[in-house]
């Protein structure tokens, strides 16, 4: 089977994988339901003369952006996209947790060490709220049981990403390979595109919908690599026919 060449088109359907790196041990993966890579640039005409048509046009930007939309949630690419790492312990919280009230007003949380009281709602069987004071409530209330819920920290059974008002997002390199697609030859290839430095913009869209399944969404803009060689992105066709 003769060589892929430069003159040759090929067909590409479907999207693929990405990998985000951000060199420092930290990789994401990413399983594309939707990919868009956008590569833009600015020029500016010099006019002169007696001629109202340009004389000549220069090349005074060169931008690129990258969005995805995945499949499934990564806690790793949440993380790179939002400049932080991976939290020790996670942040849940306990909804509806059943206290008796002791006869001072106090009661015991069950996980009471690693909880967040600045979180810490109490509602009675009615569901009103009721007032805490220096984790107490009414005498009134003794003997009786409240529905707590609260924040806390727990390292069993969850991964957890905690955002900081002042997190920035770093620089990554994003990898991107598509399905593999049969072409009308038999031949079999992917597409390949690497963005060597990129960042994330912070955002990031979490939209929930009923009988929907979940899909983030992230985007980044495309930096100068400053590379020797001076690349700013690679694009690739590459035969995988066995």
């Amino acid at each position: 089977m003769e060589n892929l060449t430069k003159n040759t088109s090929y067909f590409v359907e479907g999207t693929g994988r990405a990998i985000i790196n951000d060199g420092h041990g930290n990789i994401g993966y990413i399983h594309l339901q939707e990919a868009n890579f956008e590569f833009s640039s600015k020029m500016e005409d010099i006019y002169g003369g007696e001629s109202n048509t340009s004389l000549y046009q220069y090349q005074t930007e060169k931008n690129g952006k990258v969005s995805f939309k995945n499949a499934s949630m990564d806690a790793q690419t949440v993380a790179l996209t939002q400049g932080v790492g991976m939290a020790a312990k996670a942040t849940v919280f306990a909804m509806d947790e059943e206290v008796e009230i002791q006869t001072d007003g106090g009661f015991t949380l069950a996980h009471a060490t690693e909880a967040d009281l600045s979180t810490l709602m109490l509602v009675d069987s009615e569901r009103k709220a009721v007032p805490v004071t220096a984790n107490k409530v009414d005498t009134s209330y003794a003997n009786k049981k409240l529905l707590a819920t609260y924040c806390y920290k727990t390292a069993t059974k969850a991964i957890g990403v905690d955002v900081d008002t002042v997190a920035v997002p770093g620089y990554v390199q994003i990898l991107f390979r598509s399905k593999p697609m049969i072409q009308k030859d038999g031949r079999k290839v992917q597409m390949m595109i690497t963005i060597y430095k990129a960042r994330s913009d912070g955002s990031l869209k979490l939209d929930l919908k009923h009988k929907n399944a979940f899909a983030p969404e992230l985007e980044f803009g495309i930096a100068d690599p400053e590379r020797e060689d001076g690349k700013f992105w690679s694009f690739a066709v590459v035969d995988i026919t066995e």
